[in-house]
């Protein structure tokens, strides 16, 4: 299983069409497993999908071989929020886990709180984990193996991010509920706790966003874990 949490603000939505116009803005972007198009990879994306509805997220999973061979999409729809653009920080939390070779649930958490569960079927078995030669993007689209949404810096989020975290097991709603809204020991700055081989908490990918705040080369120090994504 997996976990993309992240907080997000947003004060509006990108016109849909027309000058700097997108139905999609980017959360996460994943793709990669190949040299060039046309070859075997993988693409995992998570988007807000504004064209659908002003709370929804967009997650999809491709596999090519160099076709379509397999695909999961589903919309998350998040009831307890009007919108996305309303101004405020909130927490949001997607969880996946296979619950079989083709079936796949999807868990939907908002401030630490259970927001709604999404189960999906798929016709063909999951590969077990993304690896390879991969290219991930938060924000924006860094590239599409079958020009599915568009190249690079399609789908640019307009709104903050903070606090990104992509977790190789799927975080259960006690986890996310009591972590939220606090850092975790997987970073470079203070952080007695480190993700490491004696202390491995599955925490593949961790974005603080508060490295270099003391201009002293020698203190700051930038989060970046070694990539390899296990998906499901």
């Amino acid at each position: 299983g997996s976990t993309i949490e992240f907080w997000m603000k947003k004060d509006d939505f990108p016109p849909l069409v027309g000058a700097g116009g997108t139905t999609d803005e980017m959360i996460l972007h994943v793709s990669g497993g190949q040299t060039n198009h046309g070859n075997p990879g993988h693409e995992l994306g998570l988007y807000i999908r504004h064209s659908l509805n002003n709370n929804t997220f967009w997650l999809q999973y491709v596999q090519y071989d160099p076709a379509v061979v397999n695909k999961f999409y589903t919309n998350i729809t998040l009831p307890s929020l009007t919108t996305f653009a309303d101004s405020t920080w909130h927490h949001y939390a997607i969880t996946m886990q296979e619950t079989s070779a083709t079936n796949m649930k999807i868990l939907a958490y908002l401030d630490g709180n259970f927001e709604t569960e999404v189960d999906f079927t798929l016709s063909t078995a999951l590969p077990t984990a993304m690896s390879g030669n991969l290219i991930g993007t938060i924000g924006a689209m860094g590239d599409s193996l079958g020009g599915t949404f568009g190249l690079t810096g399609y789908g640019g989020l307009s709104g903050s991010i903070d606090e990104f975290r992509y977790w190789k097991t799927a975080r259960n709603a006690q986890q996310i509920g009591r972590n939220y809204f606090f850092d975790v020991g997987g970073g470079g700055n203070t952080d007695t706790s480190k993700v490491n081989d004696d202390d491995p908490l599955k925490l593949s990918v961790y974005y603080k966003f508060n490295e270099g705040k003391t201009l002293t080369s020698s203190v700051d120090s930038v989060v970046l874990v070694g990539l390899q994504l296990f998906i499901f």
